[in-house]
């Protein structure tokens, strides 16, 4: 029997992306089993999935087509089953993955899949080829969905979970192009990367699930945490560092090493092999001894699971942490110069306007964190998407994906829209600058990502010269600006991409030019007709950048409704997409000040208005009739406080 995997399109050809261990894993235990595997990389192609997977199978004629995907995936996933549809109406299509094991019965009643496979697949997978070759009834294996005699989704007996991790063959990487994506890693714009010119990093675990049941997460691989023994582990570095001349390692453990003796025996270990490596980690388990030992054994990234920094929040949430937990995790790993990475994440079921404020007010305070903020997304299989499908918030009968972005809270649901908005202009926008910036360009192209160049910049934090070459800059979605971390503290930090122009539109200037002479006449509402014309023009959905006439109607719309009270919210919107296309403009941060600031919200106008002076001390001009007003309202506010809390 001869299988096909595909891994599906997660990037544009030539771009970094995070390599999905489980194909490999699968491809291990057929390959184990004596199965013939071909494998097929969409990231790797610039052709479509559908092109692509149409003349793999017209070459190799497999018998079964399988890939895996999160539920975030669906829509490349469902690429890849109905173009192998297509291409051999009798091949049997196999799914797994989060996908499938979060709601089986809504992914298979969506995808037109013969079989599901629920959890952790290296067993299921090769008892599944057996009974395809014996022709035996799907139903004796275990942990998948097929069709039943109705053609309803149908479950067999569940499988129980992997309890042996080291009986596991080691995950297979070839035939995927894994050169390919070794050598399409950049050190810019990936904080696992940063730490070398020429990143040579792969994924590897040493568990499985994880010990902490959060209200928002799934946990693909079951709900047992297991570990596997570090002799094994290491067996497998060996091997790794050996073929694929490793020099970074991302381990991508749910969580990694909870108990210290363990954590301290793997730094001892790892540190012989001289990789830099990051892992994720619950705040409980970090301290300062051990943080010594990771840091002297080459962690130099630690990404954290923070969510919030209310208590009401975070316990709502079972995360198990308390703020002053968090906050004492957080400057133990900063003091050290580790990187961090973490995230805040707001819609929580018990989250409320009072709470979002805790949290971005410690947040604002707090930025040499670089923590990031995003909003709760209600994914499949969490207790969330329970809690949302009992409470009719969402349905996972109706024939379509379910919505990921749920109002999980007793906030007013256009009121909470509105509130999420702001939030993610703050996450795109408020930046923290680097110093002093030369960009060369260097001789010869990359031939995946053309002109290449030498970049030198200088770390605010503790002062050290980075020197970063070679690295790519015309990645169009770099297009405003990119990120770099400091090699000495590793703090992240940004700059302006100023080797992007302007997207100059010819029709669009015009429609633009008719507004500005409009509002200039008095006649705001035709001039707002024509502004709110340009910004109806419908993008690509990978399209990120706008015409510059696009992002300055935005922001005359911004201004015109700003001096009335009754269109605040409308200022505050279009004012926000102005500076999300414009994230390095001063005058940018200061109208979307001034509109938070007349609203009431100077905590963020405050933010705003820094971000627009420290962008201003690259000696751009700041606009005095915005500065002086929005100054003036910002000290008012500041002495009103000051009063309240005398």
């Amino acid at each position: 029997m001869k299988f096909l995997l595909v891994i599906p399109k997660f990037a544009k050809h030539g771009l970094n992306y995070e390599f999905p261990l489980g194909l490999a894993y699968i491809s291990a235990a057929l390959k184990e089993a004596s199965y013939e595997v071909h494998c097929l990389n969409l990231n790797h192609h610039d052709r479509t999935p559908d092109e692509m997977i149409a003349e793999t199978i017209g070459a190799i004629d497999p018998d079964v087509c399988a890939t895996g995907a999160l539920s975030v995936h669906y829509d490349e996933a469902k690429k890849i089953i109905d173009a192998a549809r297509r291409a051999k109406p009798s091949v049997r299509t196999v799914l797994g993955g989060g996908l499938v094991g979060s709601d089986p019965k809504l992914a298979f009643g969506l995808l037109d899949m013969d079989v599901g496979v629920i959890g952790e697949g290296e067993e299921t997978i090769v008892e599944l080829a057996q009974a395809f070759s014996d022709e035996r009834p799907l139903g004796e294996v275990k942990g998948i969905i097929h069709a039943g005699a109705d053609g309803e989704g149908m479950l067999s007996p569940p499988r129980d979970y992997i309890r042996d991790l080291d009986a596991l063959p080691r995950p297979d990487y070839e035939g995927f192009g894994i050169e390919e994506f070794l050598r399409t890693q950049y050190s810019i714009n990936s904080y696992e990367l940063h730490p070398v010119d020429d990143p040579r990093c792969l994924p590897v675990i040493s568990s499985r699930s994880c010990p902490y049941s959060c209200t928002f997460c799934y946990h693909p691989t079951g709900r047992v945490y297991r570990q596997r023994s570090l002799d094994m582990f290491f067996a497998e570095l060996d091997e790794l560092v050996d073929r694929y001349d490793l020099n970074l390692l991302a381990i991508l453990d749910e969580l990694f090493a909870m108990k210290r003796d363990r954590l301290i025996e793997f730094c001892k270990r790892i540190k012989p092999y001289g990789l830099q490596w990051t892992v994720q980690m619950h705040v409980n388990a970090i301290n300062g001894e051990v943080l010594d030992r990771m840091k002297d054994a080459g962690c130099c990234y630690i990404s954290l699971g923070l969510e919030s920094f209310d208590a009401t929040v975070l316990k709502s949430m079972r995360k198990k942490a308390t703020p002053e937990r968090i906050e004492q995790a957080l400057n133990q790993v900063y003091d050290r110069k580790i990187g961090i990475q973490g995230n805040f994440i707001f819609g929580d079921a018990a989250e409320t306007e009072q709470t979002i404020d805790n949290t971005l007010g410690w947040w604002a305070v707090n930025r040499k964190f670089q923590i990031s903020i995003s909003r709760l997304q209600v994914y499949p299989g969490t207790p969330l998407y329970q809690r949302a499908l009992e409470e009719g918030k969402i349905s996972n009968t109706d024939g379509v994906m379910p919505p990921d972005n749920v109002n999980m809270t007793a906030i007013e649901s256009s009121h909470y829209a509105y509130i999420m908005s702001k939030l993610m202009v703050y996450r795109e926008t408020l930046t923290i600058p680097g110093k002093n910036l030369v960009v060369e360009v260097l001789d010869g192209e990359d031939p995946l990502r053309g002109t290449i160049y030498r970049v030198e910049w200088d770390c605010p934090r503790c002062g050290a010269h980075n020197l970063y070459s070679p690295v790519p800059l015309n990645n169009p979605l770099d297009h405003q600006g990119f990120y770099l971390s400091c090699r000495s503290c590793l703090s992240r930090f940004n700059f302006e991409n100023t080797l992007f122009p302007p997207w100059i539109e010819p029709r669009t200037e015009e429609i633009l030019a008719e507004g500005k002479a409009l509002a200039a006449q008095g006649r705001n509402n035709e001039a707002m007709a024509r502004y709110l014309k340009l910004t109806q023009i419908s993008f690509p959905k990978y399209v990120l950048n706008r015409p510059r006439a696009v992002n300055r109607a935005n922001y005359e719309i911004g201004m015109l409704c700003l001096p009335r009270e009754d269109m605040l919210s409308l200022a505050v919107l279009h004012l926000g997409l102005a500076l999300r296309q414009n994230v390095f403009d001063p005058e940018s941060h200061l109208a979307f000040a001034m509109a938070l600031a007349r609203e009431g919200c100077c905590g963020g106008a405050r933010l705003h208005c820094d971000m627009a002076l420290a962008l201003a001390g690259d000696g751009k001009p700041l606009a005095g009739e915005l500065m002086e007003p929005l100054e003036a309202r910002l000290a008012a506010a500041t002495a009103e406080e000051n009063r309240r809390y005398a």
